[in-house]
């Protein structure tokens, strides 16, 4: 499971995305994509979620300090991954 994250600023009007939703789902999607391809596992084997800036490490509102504030926003921008290990036989594995 991948979920993906952002700081809490909106974004520019011109950008790729209409919000930090579809951001944060897009970079959870895309890691998806990269863990599958390099792990040669079936996409089915994953899942992707998009949490937008709903979610974040540290709460930016408690602090006062620009860089603080700075160094917050940059780790609330994230992709976590979440791993559920069982040992199964290959052949198992419908792929």
């Amino acid at each position: 499971r991948c979920e993906g994250h952002t700081d809490d600023l909106a974004l520019p009007k011109s950008a790729e995305f209409p919000s930090n939703w579809e951001l944060s789902s897009a970079r959870s999607l895309n890691f998806v994509r990269l863990l599958s391809n390099y792990a040669q596992m079936p996409q089915k084997l994953f899942s992707a979620m998009g949490y937008g800036e709903f979610r974040p490490i540290i709460d930016i509102s408690k602090l006062k300090n620009k860089l603080q504030i700075k160094e917050a926003r940059s780790q609330n921008r994230r992709v976590e991954i979440y791993l559920d290990a069982f040992i199964k036989n290959k052949t198992d594995i419908n792929i």
